[in-house]
C-alpha cells in the first residue's frame, strides 16, 4: 500500500488572511444594519458585539497551524475603562448585509448554545485607543484548517466601566482587520 507524502516546512511560514466580512450589532436597536459601517464597536456588558469573518487560504488547509491572531486597530474608546475583548467562534452563518442583534440567531445576540460556543478561543486587554490589539484565536484557526465550518468570530468586551471600543472595519484601507496565521 502507498503512502502519501506530506511537505512540512523545516520554516514557519506566516499569512495574512483578510477579513471578508465584518458587522457589529446592538441590543439596543436590535433590527438596526450596521454591515457597511465605516468602524465595528464592542460595549461592555455585551450591548454591542462585533463579527468577523475571514475566508482561509488554501495554503493553510489541513497544515499544521503553529499559532493565529485576530488582528484589529482600535479607533476610539467612549472613556477610560479597561476590561477583556474575548472572541468565541460562531456556530451559525451570518451575512454582513442582513446581521442584527435578532437575525440569524436563535437567542438574541447570538446567545444561544447553537450560535456560538460556550467557551471563548482567545482574549485581550481592552485599554487604549490608536493602537492595534492581537487576540489568540489558534484553537479556532486550526479547527477550520482541518475541515470545521468557517461562520467567523464574535468579539465580546467585559468590563466593570461602561465603555464602548471601536474597531476599524475592513473598509479602512491600512487600518483593516485580518488574521495573521502562521502555519507549517
Amino acid at each position: 500500500m502507498a503512502h502519501k507524502e506530506f511537505y512540512i516546512p523545516s520554516e514557519p511560514q506566516i499569512v495574512a488572511a483578510p477579513i471578508t466580512a465584518d458587522a457589529w450589532i446592538d441590543e439596543w436597536n436590535a433590527d438596526a444594519k450596521h454591515g457597511a459601517d465605516a468602524t465595528l464597536k464592542a460595549r461592555s456588558g455585551g450591548v454591542y458585539k462585533t463579527l468577523v469573518k475571514a475566508e482561509l487560504p488554501p495554503q493553510v488547509i489541513g497544515r499544521l497551524i503553529t499559532s493565529a491572531s485576530l488582528k484589529m486597530y482600535v479607533e476610539a474608546r467612549s472613556n477610560t475603562g479597561s476590561g477583556t475583548l474575548s472572541a468565541y467562534r460562531l456556530k451559525r452563518a451570518w451575512n454582513e448585509e442582513t446581521v442584527t442583534w435578532n437575525v440569524p440567531w436563535l437567542g438574541g445576540g447570538a446567545s444561544d448554545p447553537s450560535d456560538v460556543e460556550a467557551t471563548a478561543d482567545g482574549s485581550v486587554a481592552l485599554n487604549a485607543a490608536g493602537v492595534w490589539l492581537s487576540a489568540d484565536v489558534s484553537a479556532t484557526v486550526r479547527a477550520w484548517a482541518n475541515g470545521a465550518v468557517n461562520h467567523g468570530l464574535i468579539l465580546i468586551y467585559a468590563s466593570s466601566a461602561s465603555t464602548v471600543y471601536e474597531f476599524s472595519s475592513r473598509s479602512q484601507a491600512g487600518k483593516e482587520p485580518s488574521l495573521e496565521i502562521t502555519y507549517r
